[in-house]
């Protein structure tokens, strides 16, 4: 479980986990092992297979992106700049358009084997629930603002305001 903890101390990743400290150091130090129910859970919080906890056999490629990148689950907020751009692209394109988009890997999700044995991360089911409400809603979604984008347009919208006054 060590790898999987990334750069996590073991009191916020057992947190995480529902486990205390000292058992989470006693799974990681081999000097005991958790019970076959609880291996369920942990497998299931994580994201991951219960093999792949076991024994680092890797079964998918988010479990592979676990090994290569040696981050750990905690480390899941980071964004690769070409998951960046599909953002900004995603963003910037009619709901129309967006709509094809999200009925298309619904689609995959659905007929595809292969597509489905590759999610197996954490929060799938809650995603895929909002990847179909975006669908009904004709391809709208929720859109955030880069902090920089936030400040230049709250900086461009203080400017124009004082200069009606």
């Amino acid at each position: 479980m060590r790898h999987l903890r990334g750069e996590s101390t073991q009191a916020e990743f057992a947190e995480r986990l529902g486990l205390t400290r000292s058992a989470l150091a006693n799974y990681e130090n081999g000097r005991t092992k958790p019970k076959p129910s609880l291996l369920r859970e942990i497998s299931r919080k994580l994201g991951i297979s219960e093999d792949f906890l076991l024994s680092g056999q890797v079964r998918n490629e988010y479990e592979l992106n676990l090994v290569v990148t040696g981050r750990g689950m905690l480390n899941e907020s980071h964004t690769t700049h070409d998951e960046e751009a599909i953002l900004r692209l995603l963003r910037a394109i009619p709901p129309n358009y967006v709509k094809e988009i999200v009925e298309k890997l619904l689609e995959l999700v659905e007929l595809k084997p292969e597509v489905r044995e590759r999610l197996n991360g954490p929060g799938i089911e809650t995603d895929l629930a909002l990847l179909a409400e975006i669908y009904r809603k004709g391809g709208v979604f929720d859109k955030g603002q880069h902090p920089l984008e936030a400040e230049e347009w709250l900086e461009r919208y203080a400017k124009l305001a004082r200069s009606e006054h």
